[in-house]
């Protein structure tokens, strides 16, 4: 069913590009990968070496009141922020190895609050705040590496940025975090 619901989202983000104009940008329009997931690429830093994977998907995915596939969900408010939702997911210590990517037995936690940032120039940005869970959340603040400017050593990298782990409200690290793109094969 997933496998579906990005086969049409992929779609529809064809057809807006083709109809796209220069003073209406839509992000993920062009394909850049903004909608999909995430893994930390190279080594894990101190405090993420159980993280598995952060996905961001449309906002009609996650909101039932929301419809999948619109070209608004992608037009950015008079702001550049365009809503998204997701998740950052890790290996939990009591389900270390799991049965798959997406058996439930891993630490979930779930965006609170996602926007894409497009204002029309320069690079996309991401930022999100996840809900707590067990009083543990994340706050992330990054921009996506547009294919012209990922240099050949850094193979597939195309969102970095800044991930912060707060503890009841309160900072208890931050990474720098470099990502490529993850995809589950069904």
């Amino acid at each position: 069913m997933r496998w579906v619901t990005v086969l049409s989202t992929m779609v529809l983000l064809s057809s807006l590009a083709e109809s796209q104009t220069h003073s209406t940008r839509v992000a993920d329009a062009l394909g850049h990968g903004y909608i999909g997931g995430n893994k930390i690429a190279g080594k894990h830093p101190k405090g993420y070496q159980q993280f598995l994977a952060m996905w961001v998907d449309e906002i009609g995915i996650c909101r039932r009141d929301v419809p999948v596939n619109r070209r608004e969900n992608f037009v950015p408010d008079g702001s550049g922020r365009i809503s998204v939702c997701g998740r950052v997911v890790f290996k939990d210590w009591r389900y270390p190895h799991g049965d798959s990517d997406s058996d439930g037995k891993y630490r979930s936690y779930e965006f609170k609050e996602a926007y894409l940032i497009d204002l029309g120039e320069g690079p996309v940005r991401l930022a999100f705040n996840t809900r707590e869970l067990d009083g543990v959340g994340y706050h992330f603040e990054g921009i996506y590496l547009e294919k012209g400017n990922v240099q050949p050593s850094e193979g597939s990298i195309h969102l970095e940025g800044e991930m912060s782990k707060f503890q009841r409200g309160r900072k208890v690290s931050q990474a720098k975090l470099r990502f490529s793109p993850y995809w589950i094969i069904e």
